[in-house]
């Protein structure tokens, strides 16, 4: 496996920045939309492992709803609302103590799942995102709190090269890649 240097590249959406040379991706205001990062790699084959960071904006601030995944290189930014596209397969980090669920994302359908499938992740925590092209699958691990999960990619939905994505919800969030 290789561990792979990425950087944020593509942005979309509102009152979003990147800093510290792309490795931080963060919202800093609550807005309406999807706001995304794309990775500046492209994926086509092996396997390859990110690891990042979930990180307050403000002292005391848990992290709000963020996809993390994976999305094809040829999807066009037409909006910023790459959440709905076939192409998407992600992970919903959000893991209030309320909620019993959590979401998947797998071919733009988002799907409601136990927490004992994906316990999600809090602020803070530090999570690794695998792709493995020749497998066509993609799994992420939260080494902070020992959850994991993984799923196959539909290659006609999806098709190679991928690049890694992040997509916040309205409320400010940050990411640091690590």
């Amino acid at each position: 496996m290789i561990r792979t240097t990425e950087r944020f590249d593509e942005t979309g959406g509102y009152g979003i920045s990147l800093r510290n040379n792309n490795q931080i991706f963060e919202k800093l205001y609550a807005t309406y939309g999807g706001n995304y990062a794309r990775g500046q790699q492209k994926y086509s084959n092996g396997k390859h492992s990110i690891r990042f960071q979930l990180e307050p904006i403000l002292d005391n601030k848990e992290a709000n709803i963020i996809l993390v995944g994976i999305i094809s290189s040829n999807v066009i930014a037409t909006d910023q609302y790459f959440n709905q596209t076939p192409s998407l397969y992600a992970w919903e980090t959000s893991s209030h103590e309320w909620e019993d669920e959590t979401t998947i994302v797998q071919n733009g359908i988002h799907q409601k799942v136990s927490k004992d499938k994906w316990s999600g992740a809090e602020t803070g925590d530090i999570l690794e995102l695998t792709i493995d092209c020749d497998q066509q699958s993609i799994s992420i691990q939260n080494e902070t709190r020992k959850g994991s999960n993984s799923m196959k990619v539909d290659l006609k939905n999806s098709p190679l090269p991928w690049k890694f994505i992040t997509i916040f919800s309205m409320y400010s969030d940050r990411v640091r890649l690590l």
